[in-house]
């Protein structure tokens, strides 16, 4: 009985041990996506202004409209 005790206190312990490292994997997807996404619109919203300074005023309401 203490063997087939331990054998599942290990397993409930692997199974923890996973399933952290499943939130924490997650957790760090999606601060990757949401620093991908501001840094690609921030990239996208400078290049306009650059490129179009005169209007400023419509890429600014494209950004808007698009949030």
């Amino acid at each position: 009985m203490e063997g087939g005790r331990s054998h599942v206190n290990k397993n409930n312990c692997l199974a923890r041990l996973v399933e952290v490292v499943a939130v924490v994997a997650v957790a760090v997807v999606v601060v990757v996506v949401v620093v991908v996404v501001v840094v690609v619109v921030v990239i996208v919203v400078v290049g306009f202004i650059k490129v179009e300074e005169e209007k400023e005023e419509e890429v600014v309401a494209a950004v808007v409209s698009l949030l």
